[in-house]
């Protein structure tokens, strides 16, 4: 059962979610027929509340309040010693107590198991010697050592069962954390490879397709081939299309146009995630849609660019999938999901519903402001210790007969 908090925090669709499905060449679009670039704010959140600090937090109230995320996200129970800080320093108290736990042998796993939720990714090793593993070992790695939060998408190394280091196992001749892992891309591989692509942008971006356009220009249209290239019904020169209902047969650039550009990132990885330098982005003739050879996946694009791994991350030109989340990792966007999925991963939110976007804007300043590379420990005492976040959910627990 969600718990009765949780109206407190969400807002309407600023992410909405859903998966493209392997045989779709077009993922749901956002739930919400607001406009997105109009603001939505909950209804709990009075203007007066806004200004709340830890100093409306009681003693009592605080102590509830750690005592429901501590097991979530260290695994056990507070201490005497923190109650004791609590007991004398109220609401203050949170931030010391959640950054102490920076140490914490469960820190690592929260971090692992948030994840890999998202992703949708993890496990052991298959019969076929992909090691599912592989992803949520690189994100306990990044949270054990202290290493950038960045890192899960920007690590050059993976790591053994043993936490040795090691080249990642797709074969490619550069990396890029867990999404450079057999186990990633074979566990969303699919046709045009839009599902690879769309678990990015909804796990790291916290957005669905279609993207804004000022997070994500679309592609120039002709380096797309014709039948995405069509705002409108008359624009679809591609009979079959039209006819077949292929990318709706009309309005595809709209999309395409975005997640075109992604799912050129991965044209060179085979469906078991294998990085192919033979890979030719042509379509298969006989084949399905989307399907090219040896099972590798189609392009979208026209040639010269159709089988490069060159394309674009949140309009910068980007050489491959590496310098692809290089660009990602630098965004305002990717630490406003970030935050979001420390909430929803401490305070078991829905994330088909999203968090209020001013608040994640507020969450990612604060972690930015804590550290030029925030770590994963910054992004939960930004998220855990917001004075909105903590009070929301400390008067609510005070209230609710689901309190302890």
């Amino acid at each position: 059962m969600k718990r009765v908090w949780l109206a407190l925090l969400l807002a309407g669709c600023s992410a909405s979610l859903g998966e493209p499905g392997e045989g779709m060449t077009h993922p749901p679009v956002p739930n919400d027929p607001r406009d997105p670039g109009e603001p939505s704010q909950p209804e709990p959140f009075t203007p007066e509340e806004r200004e709340v600090t830890l100093d409306d937090v009681t003693a009592a109230q605080a102590e509830a309040y750690l005592a429901l995320i501590a097991p979530v996200i260290v695994e056990r129970t507070l201490t005497d010693d923190e109650r004791t800080a609590i007991a004398t320093m109220g609401g203050d108290a949170i931030p010391s107590v959640v950054a102490s736990w920076s140490d914490e042998p469960g820190l690592p796993r929260a971090a692992r198991r948030m994840v890999e939720t998202a992703l949708g990714v993890s496990g052991g090793v298959d019969p076929s010697g992909i090691d599912f593993g592989a992803p949520g070992r690189i994100i306990e790695h990044v949270v054990r050592e202290g290493r950038p939060w960045a890192e899960i998408l920007t690590s050059t190394q993976c790591f053994d069962a043993s936490g040795a280091p090691g080249e990642c196992d797709t074969g490619a001749p550069y990396a890029a954390g867990v999404i450079t892992t057999r186990a990633f891309m074979a566990a969303r591989q699919g046709r045009f490879n839009l599902t690879r692509a769309g678990t990015i942008t909804r796990t790291f971006l916290c957005r669905n397709y279609p993207l804004a356009v000022e997070l994500e220009p679309p592609l120039e249209r002709e380096r797309l081939m014709p039948m995405f290239r069509a705002l409108s019904a008359e624009e679809q020169t591609d009979p079959e299309a039209a006819m077949s209902g292929l990318a709706n047969g009309f309005h595809c650039y709209a999309c395409h146009g975005q997640f075109g550009a992604h799912a050129q990132l991965f044209v060179r990885f085979d469906v078991s995630g294998r990085w192919r330098e033979d890979a030719t982005g042509e379509q298969r003739q006989g084949g399905m849609p989307g399907e090219s050879f040896g099972g590798l996946m189609a392009s979208h694009l026209e040639p010269p660019w159709r089988a490069n791994e060159t394309s674009q991350m949140l309009g910068r030109e980007v050489a491959n999938l590496s310098e692809a989340m290089a660009a990602l990792t630098e965004s305002d966007a990717f630490w406003e999901c970030a935050s979001q999925r420390v909430l929803e991963a401490a305070l078991d939110l829905d994330p088909d519903r999203g968090v209020e976007g001013e608040l994640l804007v507020d969450i990612a300043d604060a972690a930015r402001a804590r550290a030029a590379s925030p770590t994963f420990v910054d992004l939960v005492v930004a998220a855990l210790a917001h004075p909105r976040v903590a009070y929301a959910v400390a008067r609510q627990l005070s209230s609710s007969p689901e309190a302890p």
